[in-house]
């Protein structure tokens, strides 16, 4: 429940940013605006598992860190599956909020005394 907290956030802040039409979405939008995040899951190899619930079926989102252009930070890795159902667009709609995600609900704060 606390998981999803944080994605229904950036699902407001994804209508936002993007001025969806409440009434016309497309799938990916759709997908955006009403999926349920079940797991967020550190893998420790510079993977971070999502595991997002949509219309009855589960969907895994991976943030990758990547190493082969270091100041890119990270890209998104989907099953060949999800690419077939929400084509080229999946990808760069959701990556900016799963960054954001990560940078919000999972680095850790530090208090400097």
């Amino acid at each position: 429940m606390i998981i999803n907290l944080g994605w229904k956030s950036l699902q407001k802040k994804y209508i936002t940013d993007r001025a969806v039409n409440k009434t016309f979405k497309n799938k990916v939008q759709r997908f955006m605006t009403k999926a349920f995040l079940e797991t967020v899951t550190d893998l420790n190899n510079g993977k971070i598992q999502f595991v997002f619930l949509f219309e009855d079926k589960k969907y895994v989102v991976e943030l990758v860190k990547n190493h082969m252009y270091k100041d890119r930070g990270y890209i998104c890795g989907i099953k060949r599956s999800t690419y077939m159902e929400f084509g080229p667009s999946f990808q760069p709609e959701i990556l900016p909020y799963l960054k954001e995600y990560k940078q919000r609900y999972m680095t850790q704060a530090y208090m400097l005394g």
